[in-house]
């Protein structure tokens, strides 16, 4: 188990903590003046958002007026959308499990009120996949797949680019979650592939979508440098279009991962830009999000004992945590800070204040963490027979969710413990599962390079497919090449054996004119591939030099026709005048 700070974190959303009540001030103004339903649900997930954690009770207000404007259209696509918004919103503070069952309530509210309408496939698409994360975020991996396969279902009858790519990446996270890795990859693969061919408005955004996926899944297997290579792609996306909050979000998850690659200084280089855009577009929360960064940074590496002092130069940070009443996390991590720094007394005033908060508030999934660092505390400070206690516990709630890596951890603390109280009977019992549970842990290390090569080959697949169907392409257009330029030669033949013939005069001009147009337009479509690859696609600078060539050629065109056909009516007036000189003769 990773040693971090905040890790509740990971569920909530950032948006709106340090916002100023003119913001929500505006919005309500925004709201009032607004006449159509949908869009005033749009205008009550932003003010929701405000508020989140920082006013739980006027959230719950705006939610429920979102409901009751609904509710009050008697539209039932507006009554789903409520709910969804609802869920949606509760489902950022999942870590908590009042939040958590809001969000699963809200959300089943919107489930069964999708079973009364047909159509509206993205609102039952949307509704699915939020379903399926809430499952995924108490560990009911198997729940969660029956929303996805629904949601998968309902995007290929809509036949929707773009719902399918999301659903596809949604189901693609639930595998991952259930340590399905390989079976999670070929599903992003997919998604990415279909996002590539997509001819929808928002292609880039699918792309990035299964970009953001991929790195996940990179993560997931400890190979942080592509999964930072992802989110690099998914920054510039971001920047490109100027989306904030995109950056901060993926410039937080490159300077994870590159504290989950042991690169700290390359973690809080990522975090002081951070810290430094943050306060350039005057974000405070953003800032406040890059300092937890550098904190979890800092308590993770070689430099454990310069958290202290950086929280103590940014009281901000306990500022916040206080004000989204989260206080008793931030009271858990000084006590993390105390404990590796060996200041045991400080360490557990910390740990005894904070830890009947989590057990309060935090979500099931959430605790055998947190008894497993305080045991580690009590571990350290000597009081084994506590560590057992909560070790215990931990591994209970652990088997509950098959939580093998966590048990493991676990077990190999009660080993040492029990040896320590000199109970070698228990000591012996729990380094066997240890042993086990190791083993099980190693196998799985080499199951992880085994799908290292089966992910190599299969991403070689794609590249061999993908150049057997360029090939394939290049092909088709040669062929095409090739008739075509003999289409053009039989009609110049044909066009020049009419002056051999006594045919009228305007079949020759209608057909020199068919010919000299493909001729030219063949000429424009080989210069086309070199003028857009010039050009980069730049439609001004594409139209300049098309004006300019046909310019040219248009001229040409006419010059040349003309010269032609006076060249073949010529040829046939000599013709005929000679064979009347001849015809007199003879008569």
């Amino acid at each position: 188990m990773k040693q971090l700070l905040f890790f509740a974190f990971l569920f909530f959303g950032f948006s709106g903590y340090a916002q100023p009540d003119t913001v929500v001030t505006n919005l309500q103004k925004k709201l009032a003046a607004t006449t159509n339903v949908s869009a005033k649900l749009d205008i009550i997930l932003e003010i929701a958002g405000k508020y989140n954690l920082k006013n739980p009770t006027a959230c719950e207000e705006i939610l429920n007026k979102g409901i009751y404007i609904a509710e009050e259209s008697r539209d039932r696509a507006m009554m789903i959308k409520a709910r969804r918004i609802a869920g949606n919103i509760y489902s950022q503070m999942a870590g908590l499990k009042e939040y958590a069952a809001k969000a699963l309530s809200y959300t089943t509210q919107a489930l069964e009120l999708c079973k009364q309408v047909n159509g509206i496939e993205k609102e039952k698409v949307s509704c699915n996949i939020q379903m399926a994360r809430l499952q995924r975020t108490i560990e009911n991996n198997t729940e969660a797949k029956k929303y996805n396969e629904a949601a998968i279902a309902l995007a290929e009858d809509a036949n929707d680019d773009s719902l399918i790519v999301i659903t596809k990446l949604s189901y693609g996270r639930t595998q991952l979650s259930a340590d399905e890795k390989l079976d999670a990859f070929k599903t992003f693969i997919s998604a990415q592939s279909i996002a590539e061919k997509s001819k929808h408005p928002n292609k880039d955004w699918l792309e990035i979508s299964a970009y953001n996926s991929l790195a996940s899944f990179y993560s997931s297997i400890e190979d942080y440098d592509k999964s930072i290579d992802y989110q690099y792609k998914s920054l510039s996306y971001a920047k490109k279009n100027n989306n904030t909050t995109d950056i901060f979000s993926t410039l937080y998850a490159i300077g994870n991962n590159y504290a989950a690659a042991k690169k700290y200084d390359a973690a809080k280089n990522v975090f002081l830009e951070m810290i430094q855009l943050a306060d350039s577009l005057k974000k405070p929360d953003n800032k406040i999000q890059g300092q937890i960064g550098m904190v979890n940074t800092l308590i993770s590496g070689p430099e454990a004992n310069k958290s202290l002092q950086y929280l103590k130069e940014n009281p901000q940070i306990k500022e916040l945590f206080n004000q989204i009443n989260l206080g008793y996390q931030l009271d858990f991590g000084m006590g993390q800070i105390f404990s590796i720094t060996r200041q045991y007394d400080s360490a557990k005033i910390y740990f005894t204040k904070s830890l009947p908060q989590f057990e309060k508030f935090a979500s099931t999934s959430n605790l055998p963490t947190i008894y497993y660092q305080y045991s580690k505390f009590l571990y350290e400070s000597g009081d084994y027979k506590s560590a057992i206690s909560f070790l215990k516990k931990a591994t209970v709630i652990n088997d509950s969710l098959k939580t093998t890596n966590g048990s493991k951890e676990c077990y190999q603390l009660l080993d040492s413990c029990y040896q320590k109280t000199g109970d070698y009977k228990n000591a012996f019992f729990y380094n066997d599962l240890f042993q086990k549970a190791k083993i099980e842990s190693d196998e799985k290390s080499k199951a992880k390079d085994i799908l290292s090569l089966e992910i190599d080959a299969e991403n070689k697949r794609k590249e061999r497919l993908q150049k057997e169907e360029e090939e394939k392409t290049r092909m088709r257009h040669n062929w095409q090449y090739m008739g075509i330029v003999m289409g053009i030669i039989s009609l110049f033949i044909l066009l020049a054996t009419l002056g051999i013939f006594n045919v009228p005069l305007k079949w020759v001009r209608a057909l020199g004119f068919i010919s000299f147009i493909f001729l030219f337009e063949f000429i424009i479509l080989l210069a086309d591939t070199w003028i857009h690859h010039a050009t980069h696609g730049e439609p001004w600078k594409v139209l300049a030099i098309k004006v300019v060539l046909i310019g040219m050629l248009l001229p040409l065109h006419h010059f040349l026709e003309h010269k032609a056909i006076q060249y073949i009516t010529q040829r046939r007036n000599k013709k005929l005048v000679h064979q009347n000189l001849v015809d007199t003769q003879k008569g």
